[in-house]
């Protein structure tokens, strides 16, 4: 019997009020995500900063097994001499191109390695591919901590600029089927 919990089997919603007894029992080692989720996603909500999904397992007993905070944001072509070439090639001039970022994601340390994490990074994928038939988005972004570089990387996930003891700025383009996850 396989650890890994079936793609299908998690779904999402859209962070609310209704949602405060689970998020008393989640619980990961990185207390900052715990405490931005308890403490500060609805609220960013509610100011339209960023949104917050839930991702659960079961029914009709449920567990809230993660969750994603995206929001708006650009990649500075310019940043990076690879993509500045990149696009220069291809007749793209623009210095800053259109992203949706990842701002926290997190999985509940009973669940982990479980390929939840991916299931929520397809999950975001999904909003972007949604997004492109009604607004250009590039770009999915994500400021990763040294900790959570490779995971990134292993999906297909580059780094926009090195930044040594510093969360990465990585990149996942939409463009020449780069979108699908490894």
């Amino acid at each position: 019997m396989s650890d890994k919990i079936a793609e299908g089997s998690l779904y999402f919603e859209r962070l609310s009020e209704e949602h405060a007894s689970f998020l008393t029992c989640f619980d990961n080692r990185e207390t900052d995500l715990v405490d931005f989720l308890r403490e500060d996603a609805l609220k960013n909500q509610k100011i339209f900063i960023s949104t917050t999904f839930v991702a659960f397992i079961g029914s009709p007993d449920r567990k809230l097994v993660g969750y994603i905070t995206l929001l708006a944001d650009s990649v500075r072509i310019r940043e990076s001499e690879e993509l500045e070439l990149r696009f220069k090639d291809k007749g793209i001039g623009y210095s800053y191109l259109p992203a949706l970022k990842i701002g926290r994601m997190a999985v509940d340390e009973k669940f982990q390695g479980k390929g939840i994490g991916k299931s929520i990074i397809q999950f975001a994928i999904g909003i972007v591919e949604k997004m492109n038939a009604l607004v250009g988005c590039r770009f999915l972004t994500v400021d990763a901590k040294t900790g959570a570089r490779g995971f990134y990387e292993k999906i297909g996930f580059k780094v926009l600029v090195e930044k040594p003891n510093s969360p990465s700025p990585m990149f996942l383009d939409f463009s020449d089927n780069q979108n699908k996850l490894k």
